[in-house]
């Protein structure tokens, strides 16, 4: 989480007065997603960008080639 937090791709909603990281249900679904899209063997800025709906998913899908 830190990770993904450090390099924007999930970011916390708010945090609590001690420091603590709040995520909202949108947030949760990011991180599911940016998992997904780890395990898939995507970069981290193909993710970036599929995320902030600068390129569709099925973009990347379909322009991959099989192992």
């Amino acid at each position: 989480m830190r990770y993904y937090d450090e390099v924007g791709l999930v970011k916390p909603t708010t945090y609590t007065e001690g420091g603590h990281r709040l995520y909202t249900t949108q947030d949760i679904w990011r991180l599911e997603l940016t998992i997904t899209l780890r395990y898939l063997d995507f970069g981290i800025d193909e993710i970036s960008q599929i995320i902030s709906g600068k390129h569709p998913l099925i973009k990347h899908l379909t322009g991959r080639s099989s192992p």
